[in-house]
């Protein structure tokens, strides 16, 4: 017999839904738009939350699709215990396949995701940026309309020993390093010591209607000298006049990312590095 109650899906879903910082940011970014006789479509319902308030605030049609089955069949259940089944249509399908299976039988006025993870790209962003852009007109807004990342390099053995093993009770642990992190995982930063050797730099903005770079390369001028294990990343989300962001400190069910080198690197006061973060996350840095 099956256990009906076997979750399929990420238990981030239950902290992020009782994220109240984040809730109210975009219920307040849906609550200002002119949203009469307006069409929705939301890529990635998740629970159903934010597909309710845009028909609670008034949007004349919302199609929104989910490709998790289970999430999909809850959210379902979700618009009916609301009384919003009527104004809301569900897929359990992605965009693409709502795009191509011709499912979307109207130019939205409004396209919403919020399919980013704590390193922004982890969800799909460059996949669904390429189904926005088809179906996208000029007049189109876009929610977020844009994504800034932020960068820092840090100092901080304890989260690089996160995703790495050497020596234990003296013993060589460190064949399991192949099977490390290479891009970027996900941290609370504020749990653990770490050391930032630089400023806060803009590293990446990302914008779903226009081509982003695949690779970049920001400037780190070093402040303190130390041995630099990484990058510490966070993003601001902007939806209309408001925000979502994981940026430490703030309270939130976010973590931060954390992009290891492969190799700690030894940094020097006043010297100036280049890093190159990749369009997979992964992050290299070499004297500038």
């Amino acid at each position: 017999m099956l256990n009906n109650s076997v979750r399929s899906f990420d238990s981030w879903h239950f902290s992020m839904l009782n994220d109240k910082a984040r809730t109210l940011a975009l219920e307040s970014a849906i609550k200002e738009l002119d949203l009469k006789g307006k069409s929705i479509f939301e890529i990635g319902t998740g629970a159903g939350l934010i597909s309710m308030m845009f028909a609670k605030y008034g949007a004349k049609r919302v199609l929104t699709c989910e490709t998790n089955r289970q999430l999909s069949k809850q959210a379902a259940l979700i618009f009916k215990l609301n009384n919003l089944d009527k104004r809301i249509t569900l897929l359990n399908k992605s965009s693409f396949q709502v795009i191509e299976d011709g499912d979307l039988d109207f130019t939205p006025d409004i396209i919403f995701t919020e399919t980013i993870d704590c390193g922004v790209i982890g969800e799909g962003f460059y996949s669904i940026a390429e189904d926005i852009k088809k179906i996208a007109q000029p007049k189109t807004i876009i929610m977020p309309c844009k994504i800034e990342q932020y960068g820092y390099l840090v100092d901080s053995k304890e989260i690089y020993n996160l995703n790495n093993v050497a020596i234990v009770n003296g013993l060589d642990l460190s064949p399991l390093n192949r099977y490390s992190t290479k891009s970027f995982f996900p941290v609370r930063a504020c749990l653990y010591e770490s050391r930032l050797l630089t400023s806060i730099t803009n590293i990446k903005n990302y914008d779903y209607l226009k081509e982003v770079s695949k690779t970049e390369n920001p400037i780190f001028s070093i402040k303190e000298e130390g041995t630099c294990y990484g990058m510490l990343s966070f993003f601001i989300a902007r939806f209309g006049s408001f925000n979502v962001s994981n940026k430490v400190g703030l309270q939130s069910h976010w973590h931060q990312a954390f992009h290891p080198l492969h190799t700690p690197k030894k940094v020097l006061k006043d010297k100036k590095y280049r890093g190159s973060l990749e369009c997979n996350g992964k992050f290299t840095l070499e004297e500038f």
